[in-house]
């Protein structure tokens, strides 16, 4: 019996376990059912098998999509960090496109995060400041969002990628 739970697995049916093959990676496997011996069940480190899921999920996506190239809002936390390290492990490095949008609420160590990653991971990076345009916002929208610079500022972010 074979189950594909995440990975294959050859087993018994009972709770033998003869065979598994890799989490979230191709893999062909010939056996011989005349000769199997029960192994015990891998010990998988869980994070590396998410980071793995996540590898694949994007890959599979890119390619069915066929996207050729990538931008991506790089903050210098940590969500875009891992998008950015997972897209690097699957990606062709010089499509990847990082684009930092500070504002005057961006921190220095923010600027300085995002930019060092880019750099660790050979992908393109580039500035685009939002100040002007946030501005023009702020006055167009001047009583409307009295309180709300950082939102507008959010909003602006997001648009700025197509969310």
């Amino acid at each position: 019996m074979i189950w594909f739970l995440m990975e294959a697995q050859l087993s018994d049916g009972e709770k033998n376990l003869f065979n598994e093959l890799p989490q979230f990676e191709e893999k062909i496997k010939t056996f011989n059912l005349n000769d199997l011996a029960i192994q015990e069940r891998a010990k998988n480190n869980q994070i590396e098998v998410l980071y793995n899921g996540l590898c694949l999920s994007l890959k599979d996506y890119l390619s069915k999509n066929k996207i050729s190239k990538i931008f991506l809002g790089l903050s210098g936390g940590i969500d875009s960090a891992v998008v950015l390290c997972v897209a690097a492990q699957i990606f062709n490095k010089k499509n990847i496109n990082a684009i930092m949008m500070p504002t005057k609420y961006t921190s220095k160590e923010s600027l300085r995060d995002a930019k060092k990653l880019a750099q660790n991971l050979s992908v393109n990076y580039s500035v685009k400041k939002l100040d002007s345009l946030i501005n023009k916002l702020n006055n167009f929208f001047n009583e409307d969002f009295k309180n709300l610079k950082e939102d507008i500022q959010k909003k602006i972010y997001k648009q700025g990628l197509g969310e």
